[in-house]
């Protein structure tokens, strides 16, 4: 299977929002500037700035009790607090909860991958460790239907994973990069760079792939892909993982 396989969207984010999948996905930007990214062109966020992109919900973003993975490289500008990285999610209870899911900071830095069955109600998989400021991180975040389980890893190492047996909530709000579409926002400080969804669970190697060392891997992924070694901390597979 190749990596461009079931990715509904990706934006490399270099110079502008273009859905390099050509499904439409593209985002709009409010207020992101592009500056040097882990490859080629990346946006700044600045969370006193309101930045953010954003994309109209629709089929490809939704998702429901079904297979899927989010992933996105970032560095971290200054930790202050909550940020969202890339959100499908809207808290805001006075005018009704909208929730499915997120790639996020957590206050204390770390980093986690959240969803909603019912629209209201998350679950979440937090990974242990604490995030540097202005240091490049891979996130993957993944939902797995057959085994219940969500989870998430940084820069290719195990999954930490919780369980979650229903499903992601398909709602109307619209997918936000850089901050989540509700009434506290969590603007994201930093640099975001290379999002992409798929609606299956990539493999560990295909992961592996896709951190490249640290280096990343240009969408359409025509080189380190398939052939990408499985390292031995790559007990996924274990954790429902498709491979």
């Amino acid at each position: 299977m190749a990596l461009v396989d079931g990715c509904v969207a990706y934006w490399s984010l270099d110079g502008n929002g273009t859905d390099a999948t050509l499904r439409g996905n593209d985002l709009t930007n409010v207020g992101a500037s592009w500056v040097p990214g882990l490859i080629g062109q990346a946006a700044d966020c600045e969370a006193s700035e309101s930045d953010y992109l954003w994309c109209a919900d629709n089929a490809d973003l939704s998702m429901g009790d079904i297979d899927m993975t989010v992933a996105a490289w970032i560095k971290i500008e200054t930790g202050a607090g909550i940020m969202a990285i890339v959100a499908k999610d809207h808290q805001g209870v006075a005018v009704g909860q909208d929730r499915e899911y997120c790639l996020q900071i957590t206050a204390g830095g770390g980093a986690t991958f959240y969803v909603s069955g019912d629209g209201a109600a998350i679950k979440q998989a937090a990974h242990p460790d604490v995030l540097s400021n202005g240091v490049w991180y891979f996130l993957v975040g993944y939902h797995n239907a057959a085994t219940n389980l969500i989870g998430i890893s940084v820069n290719d190492g195990a999954f930490t994973t919780a369980a979650h047996a229903t499903g992601i909530f398909d709602g109307g709000t619209d997918l936000w990069v850089g901050g989540r579409a509700d009434t506290t926002h969590r603007y994201f400080d930093g640099l975001i760079d290379c999002v992409g969804i798929w609606k299956r669970v990539l493999s560990a190697a295909e992961i592996t792939a896709l951190y490249n060392g640290g280096a990343g891997l240009a969408y359409p992924f025509t080189t380190g892909g398939k052939g990408f070694p499985v390292l031995a901390h790559h007990w996924a597979q274990a954790f429902g993982l498709g491979m």
